[in-house]
């Protein structure tokens, strides 16, 4: 029979997933599947609960943050929202437990490891480590999960597992400064939700001259996947298509009019983002029609700029 004492040693093989929303369920069912042993899966309610740990084959569903399952546990991961990380940490270090020998991680894209100050004090190993990927759902997300970035960044004992951790999960670790996490979260969003931004755009303009979505959807798939395609850095400007890549104010000055009178809303949408195609465009364009240019859209996104 086994002893109490090693029972209850933290196990680098046994995780806690605190949060076990859509991003805590998708990596607490890919490490499942990898051999780990899921400990808890930690919710708000207990119907939450219940559903996570049986999707993600935890051995318990739980509500509140217990010692007895976390003593078992080597690995702590918080995947909740960001606002409610620093909080959990405190609870968390509150616990009458021993942290040194755990690593804590969290899975926040902006947040860096300092928010898990409190764990650390505990002697406790900490980063974050954020998986770059949409989680519209857990099971779509899996599907998807193959050979991804997740980006680190913490102390060294826990960069050690977190780097075993993205090796279960089929991922390619990328590592960066506590002091980038924001803009490196920002940069992300610009490449993900801020991508859905000028795509609804394109729908509600096809709707309002009579285009209904679902075609317009049709219409649009086989130009966004192509633009998909030529997305890469090194090809990026080369790539560029488009009124503005051949310096045609005349269009540029009919799709500002056609906005200005149809969708007004979108107008300093249109001229700010083009002001950035535009820089792209760089010099395969002329001096003078770049000056030409920047002038017609910089007025309208002056005309038209809303706070």
């Amino acid at each position: 029979m086994k002893s109490t004492n090693s029972i209850l040693k933290p196990s680098f093989n046994r995780i806690v997933v605190i949060g076990a929303g859509r991003v805590g369920q998708t990596l607490a069912r890919l490490l499942s599947e990898s051999g780990y042993t899921i400990e808890a899966v930690v919710c708000r309610s207990l119907s939450a609960a219940r559903a996570a740990r049986r999707f993600t084959r935890a051995r318990r569903g739980a509500t509140r943050l217990e010692e007895t399952f976390l003593s078992r546990s080597g690995i702590i991961w918080i995947t909740t929202p960001d606002d409610a990380i620093a909080s959990t940490a405190l609870a968390l270090a509150q616990l009458p437990m021993k942290w040194a020998g755990r690593v804590v991680i969290h899975s926040s894209g902006a947040l860096s490891s300092l928010v898990l100050k409190p764990l650390r004090q505990r002697g406790a190993s900490v980063g974050s480590l954020h998986p770059i990927q949409t989680f519209t759902s857990p099971r779509q997300a899996i599907k998807r999960s193959h050979g991804i970035f997740y980006t680190f960044e913490g102390d060294a004992a826990a960069q050690a597992v977190a780097r075993r951790l993205v090796q279960s999960l089929d991922g390619r670790l990328t590592r960066i400064k506590s002091k980038f996490k924001p803009l490196y979260h920002c940069a992300g969003s610009f490449a993900c939700g801020g991508l859905m931004a000028p795509l609804s755009i394109a729908y509600e303009i096809y709707e309002k001259i009579g285009i209904r979505r679902d075609a317009a959807r049709s219409m649009l798939q086989p130009l966004i996947e192509s633009t998909l395609e030529m997305s890469r850095p090194s090809t990026l400007k080369k790539s560029l298509t488009g009124p503005i890549s051949r310096g045609d104010e005349l269009t540029i000055r009919q799709h500002l009019l056609a906005l200005e009178q149809m969708t007004p809303q979108f107008v300093a949408y249109y001229a700010n983002m083009s002001l950035r195609l535009l820089t792209l465009a760089g010099s395969h364009l002329s001096v003078q029609k770049r000056k030409s240019i920047r002038r017609l859209l910089a007025g309208y996104a002056r005309k038209h700029h809303r706070v």
